[in-house]
C-alpha cells in the first residue's frame, strides 16, 4: 500500500472517530469542533483532496470566525486548485486582522505572480522586506521575477545580498549562476555555478551551464572536462554528450573522441535540430579533414538528423548561445500550517 493510500485511510479513521464523538456527546464546544474540522481539513490537503481540505476549513470557521490557521490553509488550499484570485481574497481578509504578518504576505505575493500579475507581486515582496529586511525568501523570489522581467541590474542585486546573507543559498546561486550567463558575464557566472557545484555534485545539469561559461570564455579544455564531470553525475545525459562532441570536432579538432560522443548523444535521442545545425556549420568551417567531415554527416543521415541547409551558414541562434529561459517559482506550495 503506498503512502497516499495509507494517508486516505487515516483520513476515514480519523472523520470516522469524530463524526463518532459527536453522536456520543452534547457539550463539544465550537472551538474543539472548529479544531476537529481544521485537522480533518489538513488530513486532506495532505493528499491532495484539495476541494474536501476546502470544506472543511469553510466548517471550521463557521465555529470559529477567527480560526486564522484555517483562512490560510484553506487560501493554499484555492491557490493548489488554481484559483488564486479567491485565494487572494481571503488572504487579504487574513491580513486586514494581521498586517504584520509576513508569511500570508508572502503567500499574496506568490498567488499574485500564479495569476501572471507579477508587478503586485513585486510590491508585496517589497512590503515584506521592509519588515524583514533580510527575509531570505522574499529577497530570492523577488530576484527570480525582477530577472523574468528583465530588470538585470535589480536582480543581479538581490541575487547578491542574499548571497551575503547566506552564501550557501542553493538556489540562489544556481540562478545567479544562469542570470549571469544571460548578462554575458560569463566569469563570475564561471564563479558562482562552480561554487554551487561543489555543493551539489550530483546535479549533472549545472554542468551544462558551467561547460557552456567556459566555451563563452573560450576555455574549450575546461568545458570538455566539465561535460565529463556532467557525464560521471548521469551517464545518459544526452545534452553532455552532444556539446562536449561539438567542442571535440569543431574547436580542439579531435575527430575519433567527437565522433564517439556524437554517436552516443544520438544514441540517447539527441535531435535538437537547431543545434544539429550548428554542428554542421562548425564542422564545416573547421580545419577537419574532409574524409572526417563525411564520417560525421554520414552519421547524421543515418540517423535522418542530417540538416536540409547543410554547408550554408545559417544565422540561427543556437540554443547553447542563450540560457534557459528563467523559470520563477517563489516557495512552493508549503504544507498546512501545524495544528494549533
Amino acid at each position: 500500500m503506498n503512502l497516499n493510500c495509507i494517508k486516505t485511510v487515516l483520513v476515514g479513521i480519523m472523520l470516522g472517530l469524530f463524526l463518532g464523538s459527536m453522536g456520543c456527546t452534547t457539550t463539544v464546544s465550537g472551538q474543539d469542533l472548529a479544531k476537529e474540522y481544521y485537522n480533518l481539513g489538513n488530513a486532506y490537503y495532505e493528499i491532495k483532496k484539495y476541494k474536501e481540505a476546502i470544506e472543511f476549513y469553510s466548517r471550521a470557521l463557521e465555529f470559529d470566525q477567527y480560526a486564522n490557521s484555517a483562512m490560510f490553509n484553506m487560501a493554499y488550499s484555492y491557490i493548489a486548485l488554481g484559483d488564486s484570485k479567491k485565494g487572494i481574497e481571503i488572504l487579504n481578509a487574513l491580513s486586514a486582522r494581521d498586517q504584520g504578518n509576513a508569511s500570508v504576505l508572502s503567500l499574496i505575493a506568490y498567488a499574485y505572480h500564479m495569476q501572471g500579475e507579477d508587478d503586485q507581486a513585486i510590491q508585496v515582496y517589497g512590503k515584506i522586506l521592509g519588515l524583514e529586511s533580510e527575509n531570505q525568501d522574499a529577497i530570492f523570489n523577488l530576484a527570480i521575477i525582477q530577472w523574468k522581467k528583465k530588470e538585470y541590474p535589480a536582480a543581479e542585486t538581490g541575487f547578491k545580498k542574499l548571497l551575503a546573507i547566506n552564501p550557501r543559498h542553493e538556489k540562489a546561486l544556481y540562478s545567479f549562476g544562469q542570470l549571469l550567463i544571460e548578462m554575458k558575464n560569463y566569469q563570475d557566472s564561471a564563479t558562482i555555478l562552480s561554487r554551487y557545484i561543489e555543493m551539489k555534485p550530483e546535479q549533472a545539469k549545472a554542468y551544462l551551464d558551467l561547460a557552456r561559461a567556459y566555451t563563452f570564455l573560450e576555455q574549450y579544455n575546461r568545458a570538455i572536462e566539465v561535460y565529463e564531470n556532467a557525464i560521471t553525475a548521469d551517464v545518459n545525459l544526452k545534452e553532455a554528450w552532444f556539446f562536449r562532441a561539438r567542442i571535440l570536432l569543431s574547436k580542439v579538432e579531435d575527430p575519433d573522441k567527437g565522433y564517439i560522443c556524437l554517436e552516443r548523444a544520438l544514441e540517447l535521442g539527441y535531435n535538437n535540430m537547431t543545434e544539429i545545425q550548428k554542428l554542421v556549420d562548425d564542422c564545416t568551417a573547421s580545419k577537419l579533414l574532409e574524409q572526417e567531415k563525411t564520417r560525421v554527416f554520414a552519421l547524421l543521415k543515418k540517423k535522418n538528423l542530417m540538416p536540409s541547409t547543410a554547408g550554408q551558414k545559417t544565422e540561427t541562434p543556437s540554443a547553447a548561445d542563450k540560457p534557459a529561459t528563467p523559470s520563477p517559482s517563489p516557495s512552493p506550495l508549503p504544507s498546512p500550517a501545524a495544528t494549533r
